[in-house]
């Protein structure tokens, strides 16, 4: 019962109710005080009163123990005066009305807003991170870092392990076997042709592919490309 009751809270439905809930309450407020400090005094004014909660019939006498305003209808409502609070009555339903036509604009609005920009949103959804990433990436700046080596051979695998430890999100790592694999890459990268192994394995990290002097080791590796992980 206990996990049915769970599943039931994270339901979309309640969870959509629960935020109607407080989206109303928020909206009820700001009703409220348009009702009350900005339309009733200057309906009431026309009326002859600040609002419409003063008029109101007295269905019975009050009592001789009244030591509150007569013509105040809270105070003769709190002392058990039976009134006919016609004036309270509008007011709510005003207040209602105002919530309701509210409401209804939200609504049109918001319906026409979709109905007219809802393509462009749903294609800013998937273009707006690739944009923030592509700008993160000009901020930071881009980075290769070339490991040359035999790929199954134990120093290049080390070099590889060294760099897997960093966090580089805009360095590319390019591994490059010496021989005719690194002739046929050249082609299409031309600044990886004159790099050597310099023994087993060497890494060159490059920025906008102008490139530092080669390491051999991990740890010389990790000294280069640690202050930018």
């Amino acid at each position: 019962m206990l996990s049915e009751f769970r599943a039931f809270i994270a339901k979309g439905n309640v969870l959509d109710l629960a935020v109607a809930v407080i989206i109303g309450a928020a909206f009820g407020t700001i009703a409220t005080s348009l009702t009350g400090d900005v339309i009733m005094p200057v309906v009431g004014a026309i009326f002859g009163g600040l609002d419409f909660s003063s008029h109101f019939v007295a269905l019975g006498p009050i009592p001789d123990t009244f030591a509150g305003n007569p013509a105040n209808y809270a105070e003769l409502k709190a002392a058990g005066v039976p009134v006919l609070g016609w004036g309270q009555f509008l007011t709510v339903v005003i207040n209602f009305l105002i919530l309701a036509f509210i409401i209804f604009l939200l609504v049109r609005y918001a319906k026409r807003t979709m109905a007219r920009f809802g393509p462009r949103i749903g294609a800013a959804a998937r273009a707006v991170p690739m944009m923030l990433c592509g700008l993160s990436g000009w901020h930071a700046g881009f980075s290769q870092v070339v490991l040359v080596g035999q790929p199954s051979g134990e120093p290049a695998r080390a070099l590889r392990r060294e760099m897997a430890a960093h966090y580089l999100p805009f360095a590319i790592v390019i591994p490059v076997a010496p021989g005719a694999p690194q002739e046929r890459m050249a082609r299409r990268l031309p600044f990886v042709g004159p790099m050597t192994a310099l023994g087993d394995a060497a890494a060159y990290v490059c920025r906008d592919f102008a490139c530092q002097r080669p390491v051999s080791r991990p740890e010389d590796l990790r000294a280069i490309v640690s202050p930018a992980a």
